[in-house]
């Protein structure tokens, strides 16, 4: 099944919960997404959905409930534990894998404020309960809504302060700023915290900035936000669409790191583990970085779909703290293999054509390796064989 497109309008800024309680408006399924939190070994929570009004909006508010007991008690976590945890839950492969993307750029981005290694961050209020909630559950909603890209429009950023557990601190939280580097952003409400770094982890690990794509509107989710203000409507909208795009023309995603302190004999496995985990090619670049050191520009191309899974494989095989990721739109010619029998047995053919029209063919190299190697025989001899065959045989108008 095609997956779909999902627009974020953050009419008065993001949050987790408010991210959460779109999704279910949008028909995620909030029993399934019940048995997904309540897998994990978090003890006297429960979650649930109102109703509200936010000015004009009849809206959705996700709620996450903890015991008495626990209610007061919010244990500091590492991101280490975080990810055990998350890592050893029985959770879906995407949902898991895009529930550890979120926690791994908030860790970065923790970590570069307190001047701290991303490993050894350790969480306090962002690792409450109900942050941990809403990141699974978020996650788990796209993985019902088959969310294979997510789009934000412009964030609302405000100025003043608020109050938190280490004291007053600015707006916007500097963990949320760290995270929205390179994002468009709006004026905001002055003291109001309208982005949470809960909200600004989930956009920036599994979202792009951009304007509402082209595609079909297939639903409409409205999540409102705990403040309810007299002045303007307190939520977040979320637009389900599908691809207006033709097959030829895809939407992809530039991943990449700079590393200088990688062995060089590491490389290829980090690449061969980047092909094997979804990304549509990779590559190594030699560059120079800061202070004269040598390095290595690691990118990889991935679908949307494969973003998050391409992602923690960068920052699990690599000796990178952060992925940079761009936005692209590629042309692909449509492609098939045809079989020809060379002298030495047969060769396949990997044939690119153009409305219908054949303009590329190149012989697997694999393929003349082997029968080359069988052989002994020079690989060129084999792959200009294959090719020459293909070319003097008649013209395919059309893929077979």
């Amino acid at each position: 099944m095609k997956g779909s497109i999902l627009y974020i309008d953050p009419v008065a800024g993001a949050a987790g919960d408010m991210i959460c309680a779109a999704l279910v408006s949008l028909g995620a399924d909030m029993d399934r997404i019940r048995q997904c939190i309540d897998s994990l070994p978090l003890e006297g929570v429960s979650i649930d959905t109102e109703p509200v009004q936010r000015g004009p909006f009849a809206a959705l508010r996700f709620v996450v409930h903890e015991e008495d007991a626990h209610k007061d008690h919010h244990p500091h976590r590492t991101w280490r534990s975080i990810r055990q945890m998350l890592e050893t839950a029985p959770l879906a492969p995407r949902v898991k894998t895009r529930a550890l993307q979120v926690f791994a750029v908030l860790a970065e981005a923790e970590g570069s404020v307190h001047g701290v290694d991303a490993e050894n961050v350790t969480f306090h209020e962002v690792g409450a309960v109900d942050s941990i909630v809403d990141i699974v559950a978020a996650a788990m909603a796209m993985e019902l809504l088959n969310v294979e890209r997510m789009v934000v429009g412009p964030l609302p950023i405000a100025h003043g302060t608020i109050k938190s557990q280490h004291g007053p601190i600015p707006l916007p939280a500097p963990a949320t700023l760290h995270l929205l580097k390179g994002w468009p952003v709006r004026p905001g409400t002055p003291d109001k915290e309208q982005v949470t770094p809960t909200g600004a982890a989930i956009i920036h690990a599994l979202g792009e900035p951009g304007p509402i794509p082209a595609m079909t509107i297939m639903g409409v989710g409205v999540g409102a936000g705990t403040r309810n203000p007299t002045d303007s409507p307190n939520v977040l909208r979320a637009i389900l669409g599908q691809s207006q795009h033709s097959s030829s023309e895809t939407h992809v995603v530039v991943l990449e790191s700079q590393m200088d302190d990688i062995q060089g004999e590491m490389v290829p496995p980090l690449i061969d583990a980047l092909l094997n985990n979804g990304a549509i090619d990779a590559i190594c670049i030699p560059i120079i970085m800061k202070k004269g050191r040598p390095g290595f520009l690691i990118q990889a191309l991935a679908a949307p779909a494969n973003v998050s899974r391409v992602e923690v494989t960068l920052l699990q095989n690599g000796s990178t703290f952060g992925v940079r990721r761009a936005s692209a739109e590629r042309r692909v010619l449509d492609r098939w293999h045809q079989d020809v029998d060379t002298p030495w047995g047969p060769v396949r053919i990997k044939v690119g054509a153009l409305h219908g029209k054949a303009i590329q063919a190149s012989p697997e190299f694999e393929d003349c390796l082997a029968l080359a190697t069988a052989n002994q025989i020079p690989v060129r001899t084999v792959y200009d064989s294959a090719k020459s065959i293909f070319c003097q045989q008649p013209p395919l108008p059309e893929r077979p």
